[in-house]
C-alpha cells in the first residue's frame, strides 16, 4: 500500500514539473517575442515563438491535475486550490489568452514591430497577471 501511495506523490510530483515546465517555456517565448519588437531578434523567430505559445494555450487548464495545488504540496507549487474550484474560469482565461495571441500574431506577421511591445504588454496584463493574480501564490520574494 505505502508503495501505491508513494507512486501517486511522484506522478503528483511529475505533473507539477510538467506545468512550471510548460509555464517557464511560455516566459521564454514571450521574452523571444519581446526582443522582436525591440528591434533585436528577427520576425521568423518571433512568428515561431507565438505558434507555440497557441498551440500551448488551450492545454494549460489540462495541466491543473488535481491534487497538485500548494494545499497538497506547499513546498513544490504555487497553484491555489482556487483553480480547481473554479476550473471553468481558468479555461476561459486559457481561450482569452489564445485570442489575444492570435492578434500579436497577426501584428507580427504584418511587421510593426513598434505594436509588439504596447500588444504583449496588453497580453501579459489582461491574461497572464488575471491567472496568476487569482490561482497562483506569490513567491517569498514577491
Amino acid at each position: 500500500m505505502a508503495g501505491a501511495v508513494v507512486a501517486v506523490a511522484q506522478d503528483k510530483l511529475a505533473a507539477i514539473k510538467e506545468r512550471q515546465d510548460l509555464m517557464e517555456r511560455q516566459e521564454k517565448d514571450v521574452k523571444a517575442i519581446s526582443e522582436y519588437g525591440k528591434g533585436t531578434s528577427d520576425q521568423a523567430t518571433a512568428i515561431e515563438k507565438l505558434n507555440d505559445l497557441l498551440a500551448i494555450a488551450p492545454t494549460i487548464p489540462d495541466h491543473f491535475v488535481p491534487g497538485t495545488s500548494d494545499a497538497d504540496f506547499p513546498d513544490k507549487t504555487h497553484a491555489k486550490a482556487e483553480a480547481w474550484e473554479d476550473l471553468g474560469k481558468l479555461k476561459t482565461i486559457a481561450l482569452h489568452l489564445r485570442q489575444d495571441e492570435e492578434g500579436l500574431l497577426a501584428t507580427v506577421k504584418s511587421g510593426d514591430q513598434q505594436k509588439v511591445g504596447p500588444q504583449l504588454i496588453a497580453l501579459y496584463r489582461d491574461n497572464c497577471t488575471v491567472c496568476h493574480t487569482q490561482f497562483r501564490s506569490p513567491y517569498k520574494d514577491e
